[in-house]
């Protein structure tokens, strides 16, 4: 049972990602072991964004490339959602205390990792949400390309995620 970070999702579809050999080997890894995957929203809304941004370089099929820019976008995240089929958990609408503020609990968690992991926003909420899930006993790793994430596994096994390689 692992967390899946959206650079995966991406590596694994595109065959041109430098990175696509690697992710491939790790997606069938886990599949092999019969381990469900998750993504969270904040997975998707990233998917979303990243996808915009490259879409101009992306190679697309020319019946994907027919059409408007934005039914791209979502043919290729639905594509993407599709081929790997990770379970997406949605969000709890549980509330927490965040420095005297009322937020959403997933970034109480971020807020509370943040002074010992030291990562980027995105980073860091990927990690509160896996860790969200672990505690919810649905997964034991997060699955993730970015260094600074597979640089924390010492402290990542300490709060009880492992990171997958």
């Amino acid at each position: 049972m692992a967390y899946i970070d959206t650079n995966i999702l991406i590596s694994y579809y595109f065959d041109e990602d430098e990175n696509h050999e690697y992710s491939v080997k790790i997606v069938e890894k886990l599949r092999s072991k019969h381990k469900q995957m998750y993504v969270s929203l904040l997975t998707i809304v990233e998917l979303f964004s990243v996808i915009s941004r490259k879409i101009q370089q992306l190679k697309l099929p020319p019946h994907i490339m027919q059409l408007d820019e934005k039914a791209r976008i979502h043919i290729i995240v639905k594509q993407i959602l599709e081929l790997l089929n990770p379970a997406v958990i949605s969000d709890e609408p549980e509330l927490s205390s965040i420095n005297g503020f009322r937020g959403f609990h997933v970034f109480a968690k971020a807020v509370n990792l943040a002074y010992q992991l030291k990562l980027r926003t995105l980073d860091l909420l990927h990690i509160a949400y896996a860790l969200d899930l672990a505690s919810k006993g649905l997964v034991d790793s997060i699955v993730s390309l970015d260094k600074e994430i597979q640089e924390k596994e010492p402290m990542l096994q300490k709060l009880g995620l492992k990171v997958y390689r």
